[in-house]
């Protein structure tokens, strides 16, 4: 297969996001054919057009070299932005919500939930609470080897990291109430 058939069908969200000095669009676009009315359309359809609202020029916003003028979570949702603009089949994430807000996570996971029937998304996260929600299968990665592997309810059968982690937070919920 050709890289650049590959680079068609696989969006990828690495942790540290590159951002270039240009606007919104740009950055979005990164070099793929696309109009102001396109874009709109999808930040509309996929909820992101309240974060396009907060910025002070909206899409026209310069974001200044790496994104100077971002947040770290704003950075991750310009990543996912261009990522899923561009149709992918495959969407790999590597930690896409470290720095966002609970509310922005939450309308990322949110959106992610609904996506899963379109694509298939790779999704690798510390952040355990989340994955009961989005993952239909969860591997749990100990010294570079998979240990375990299933859904929530599958790995909380067996003592494995997953499951010491949700017996460890119900004692911390249940030694508080």
């Amino acid at each position: 297969v050709k890289l650049k058939e590959w680079r068609n069908i696989i969006g990828v969200v690495p942790q540290e996001i590159t951002i270039f000095n240009g606007n919104v669009i740009d950055n979005i676009l990164m070099g793929k054919e696309g109009n102001f009315e396109n874009i709109n359309n999808f930040c509309l359809q996929h909820n992101f057009n309240n974060f396009i609202n907060i910025l002070p020029q909206g899409y026209s916003t310069i974001l200044g070299e790496e994104g100077i003028n971002l947040s770290g979570g704003q950075k991750q949702l310009i990543g996912i932005m261009r990522a899923l603009y561009h149709n992918p089949q495959l969407l790999i994430l590597d930690e896409p919500t470290s720095a966002m807000d609970r509310n922005t996570e939450k309308l990322i996971l949110e959106l992610l939930s609904q996506l899963k029937s379109e694509l298939t998304i790779i999704l690798i996260s510390h952040r355990i609470k989340s994955l009961p929600k989005i993952a239909d299968r969860i591997y749990i990665i100990e010294e570079s080897t998979i240990s375990k592997s299933g859904n929530h309810n599958t790995l909380m059968q067996t003592k494995n990291f997953y499951s010491d982690f949700w017996h460890e937070l119900n004692s911390t919920v249940n030694y508080i109430n």
